[in-house]
């Protein structure tokens, strides 16, 4: 539907359906991953039962999608920008790491190059000024889901579902991924004999 009934409002809006593209189809096979895992038939002498325990990060997974895309859709122009900007951001301090710790390592020389290269089309593309090139700060961090539910310039019921979603699964399958304690105990104590 994606591609055959985009709606002409968003025409110029390319990005946006990259990536909506793009996280419908994460989701669909972390989804079809989970199934899989979780599955007893067909039978598969390689599956084994306690593999049931890797699925919370992955449900983690596509709870991110639901927040990123109803936290974008509040207010969509602002925060497709947003997005992007700060994923550029991510990248370029990446680029900076590697060009410190690597730079004079002739095996990461094409990478490096490469990733220099995506940089400065994503900064034209992205719209990123030579005042936030030089000094990334001037970028803000695109929100984690808890920082999304609590956004009092979202509105009410995106916000009230967030906070549902935040407080019912998305903290228990954080811990679950973190392996904080309680994630960890949750987790261990389905594959582990101690």
């Amino acid at each position: 539907l994606i591609d055959r009934e985009w709606p002409a409002k968003y025409a110029d809006k390319i990005n946006l359906k990259v990536l909506l593209l793009g996280t419908i189809k994460i989701t669909e096979n972390t989804y079809r991953s989970i199934r899989y895992l979780c599955a007893d038939k067909p039978e598969d002498v390689s599956r084994k039962l306690e593999f049931a325990v890797s699925i919370p990060p992955l449900a983690r997974t596509i709870l991110d999608s639901v927040f990123t895309i109803v936290y974008l859709f509040d207010d969509l122009d602002g925060r497709l920008a947003w997005y992007h900007k700060s994923g550029w951001r991510e990248i370029s301090e990446e680029h900076e790491r590697y060009q410190r710790q690597y730079g004079d390592d002739p095996s990461w020389v094409e990478y490096i190059g490469w990733q220099k290269a995506f940089i400065d089309h994503g900064q034209q593309d992205l719209g990123i000024t030579d005042e936030e090139a030089i000094d990334l700060k001037k970028i803000k961090w695109w929100p984690n889901p808890g920082k999304m539910a609590r956004d009092t310039s979202m509105s009410e019921d995106r916000r009230r579902y967030l906070s549902y979603l935040n407080d019912w699964f998305y903290k228990t399958l954080s811990a679950d991924s973190h392996l904080s304690w309680p994630g960890f105990a949750s987790r261990a104590s389905h594959c582990c004999v101690f």
